[in-house]
């Protein structure tokens, strides 16, 4: 497995000294994956037994989570997300030991 992973995009960009590729090329080959895997049990949910149509929710949940959620909720989760990545960015030095 680590043979795997080490020839990964991922792998290649930590032995070249790069810090800021293994991130996004493993958030990318992870959703890549799902992507895969979702694809191939369309249009089942639960293989063979419940399709994507019978296990949708009505109409109305569906618009309470997209203005609820999907409007105020995911840019606050954004925007907390963007702080934290702006106040924590940067690496540590050998000289910066905290603990």
């Amino acid at each position: 497995m680590d043979e795997i992973l080490s020839r990964s995009p991922a792998g290649w960009a930590a032995r070249h000294g790069s810090p800021k590729l293994p991130y996004p090329y493993t958030a990318a080959s992870f959703v890549l994956l799902l992507l895969a895997l979702v694809g191939s049990y369309l249009p089942y949910i639960i293989p063979f037994q419940v399709t994507l149509s019978d296990a949708a929710a009505p109409p109305a949940s569906q618009a309470f989570m997209f203005w609820g959620a999907g409007l105020f909720v995911l840019p606050l989760i954004v925007l907390y997300t963007c702080v934290a990545y702006s106040v924590f960015r940067g690496e540590v030095s050998k000289d910066q030991a905290y603990h």
